[in-house]
């Protein structure tokens, strides 16, 4: 019995065993957490190395994005870069390394596409695909030309309105580039407001306000002053861009007065303003009317109903005017360029002429514009300019459209303001009024409210001059028409221009795109001498305005209360030749709409 005792005793104090174990279950506990923390150390250096990666992806993007933007910044027409079906590679050789000037550790994928709903030549969405290792990113950006049709007005020399008569109550809805200075210290309102769309597909409203300095070679120091009177930059502007003196609040004078804008730089693109001489004489060479040389002078040939038939007649001008009574016999057309010089082989009747649209412009006046038969300016073939060796003179209230066959009506009239200009080597800048909305004599002179307004079938007029829609346009395709192709009629005048409308607002509509003045044309007289001074190439508009288009002007010198007013999409309504005029000029790229899409 002692010895079972014993043995129990023995069993029960033996702990040699249970150390072993626990010693075991010690390391094994330690080999697992040591593998636990070396797969979270493999995670998170993978989870590091991956997000490097992408983050390196998206720098590859963005550095082809940079590419692509200059790429397409010399080229002036994107039109032949994309097609609107399907994404295609910016350029040979895609994918391309990144980087590109040292060891590359990855590449991007640049591609382009047009945007249906915009100009191909001004507009392109550009996608890039950075990878590096196995990360990818994508952004994608909508890049804008700018050029003149983004701007409701575009003057070169410094506006002042306190050179105004009516006490600087003006307002502009739209951007506008000036490429000296502004200043809108008068003694009544003047004001900018974001209210316009640039594109109609446009989110929200993008108007910019840029103050150049211009030097003759690049913007360097224009000064935007507020500093009196009742000014405001408001709704609040998209960008003002001013390019003075930092040490001068940016060039910004008075910039407590109202001055309210979402964002603001030193940075505006370089001027672009059109080559106004150099587009007369190229229109010189092959114009698309008929013109006829008598002694030292280049003339129109026009086509003028006598009762029964057409009787040629020549003049340097193109006179748009009317006897007290409009009748049949103040009817005349611009013969083609091919067409009959002697004016005998047309239709013998003004119906029939007007319809078959066999002519560059007809005048038409009977009398008020109540439908389209009553249209007085009928514009037909678009694609050539229409060359004026003198002066467009408007003497009496256009509504213009285009005929049956043609639906929209568009026309560009460029007014050389020098009919002994014979080849285009002769022909100069010049400075006297060569665009007179007020007489047929060019005068450029007149009484208050003797001016006459152009206005076209669609007008902003037919519903209230700027309390209507903000996407309200005079430019636009008419869904009640089928294929109808809009309305829109441009003016390039080498010379000055002059209006004095009157005070009812469909009285003062302008539905036009003007580039008046080239930019070399010869200035006498003081340059701050009061507006009205025809000796120097400027626009000169007394008394009130309403502007639906584009005014791009040497010189701008405004009366009391007109309003400019930005049109949506109007470079895509405009014809051929100023569409061509106006992108002639260098501009600016700008990136709209950016996004990362995966």
């Amino acid at each position: 019995m002692r010895h079972w005792r014993e043995r129990l005793a023995r069993l029960q104090t033996d702990e040699s065993g249970i150390a072993m174990m626990m010693a075991m279950a010690v390391v094994l506990i330690l080999s697992l957490i040591t593998v636990a923390l070396a797969n979270i150390t493999v995670s998170e250096y993978s989870t590091a190395a991956a997000l490097d990666a992408s983050n390196q992806a998206l720098l590859a993007a963005e550095a082809g994005g940079e590419v692509a933007i200059s790429v397409l910044r010399p080229d002036t027409d994107w039109t032949d870069n994309a097609s609107s079906a399907v994404w295609q590679p910016l350029r040979p050789g895609q994918p391309e390394a990144f980087p590109a000037t040292a060891t590359p550790v990855g590449q991007y994928n640049m591609q382009v596409h047009h945007q249906p709903s915009l100009d191909p030549s001004t507009n392109i969405l550009v996608r890039v695909t950075g990878q590096v290792r196995t990360a990818t990113r994508t952004i994608q950006f909508l890049l804008h030309r700018t050029t003149g049709t983004d701007m409701v007005t575009y003057a070169i020399q410094t506006v002042d309105i306190t050179r105004i008569s009516g006490g600087g109550s003006l307002q502009w809805h739209g951007s506008a580039y000036f490429e000296q200075n502004l200043s809108l210290r008068g003694g009544n309102q003047a004001g900018f407001f974001n209210d316009r769309r640039v594109f109609s597909s446009d989110a929200g409203f993008f108007n910019h306000l840029y103050v150049c300095g211009w030097t003759g070679t690049a913007c360097a120091n224009g000064t935007l002053d507020v500093s009196q009177g009742n000014p405001t930059i408001g709704a609040p502007y998209y960008w003002v861009h001013v390019t003075g003196d930092p040490n001068q609040g940016f060039g910004v004078l008075g910039s407590s007065n109202r001055f309210t804008y979402s964002n603001f730089d030193r940075i505006a693109p370089p001027p672009f303003y059109p080559d106004v001489v150099g587009e007369a004489r190229s229109a010189l060479s092959a114009p698309g009317n008929l013109l006829a040389t008598f002694g030292p002078d280049r003339v129109l040939v026009t086509c003028r109903w006598n009762g029964s038939g057409w009787t040629r007649v020549t003049t340097p001008d193109l006179v748009l005017t009317a006897s007290p009574t409009p009748s049949d016999n103040d009817t005349f057309f611009l013969p083609l360029a091919a067409g009959d010089p002697t004016c005998t082989s047309y239709p013998s009747s003004i119906s029939a002429m007007r319809g078959g649209g066999n002519f560059m412009l007809m005048w038409y006046p009977r009398g008020p514009i109540i439908n389209p038969s009553d249209w007085n300016l009928i514009l037909a073939n678009p694609s050539q300019p229409i060359y004026v060796p003198g002066r467009l003179l408007v003497a009496s209230d256009v509504r213009y459209g285009g005929t049956a066959t043609t639906q929209g009506g568009k026309a560009t009239i460029i007014a050389a303001n020098q009919p002994n200009a014979l080849t285009p080597g002769t022909l100069q800048p010049q400075s006297s009024c060569a665009f007179d909305l007020n007489s047929a004599t060019g005068t450029c002179s007149g009484q208050p409210n003797s001016g006459h307004t152009i206005r076209a079938r669609i007008s902003p007029c037919l519903g209230s001059p700027g309390t209507d829609n903000p996407n309200s346009t005079f430019a636009r395709d008419d869904p009640n028409i089928p294929g109808d192709q809009s309305d829109a009629l441009a003016v390039v005048v080498n010379g000055s221009a002059y209006s004095n409308l009157n005070a009812t607002s469909c009285g003062q509509e302008m539905n036009l795109v003007a580039v008046i003045g080239d930019r070399n044309a010869p200035v006498t007289g003081q340059p701050n001498q009061p507006c009205g001074n025809f000796n120097r190439a400027s626009t000169y508009i007394r008394n009130k305005l309403q502007w639906y288009g584009v005014l791009m002007t040497r010189e701008i010198c405004l009366g009391q209360v007109p309003d400019f007013w930005q049109v949506p999409d109007l470079m895509t309504f405009l014809p051929p030749p100023i569409q061509d005029i106006i992108r002639s000029g260098s501009g600016a790229v700008e990136v709209r709409s950016w996004q990362e899409l995966f």
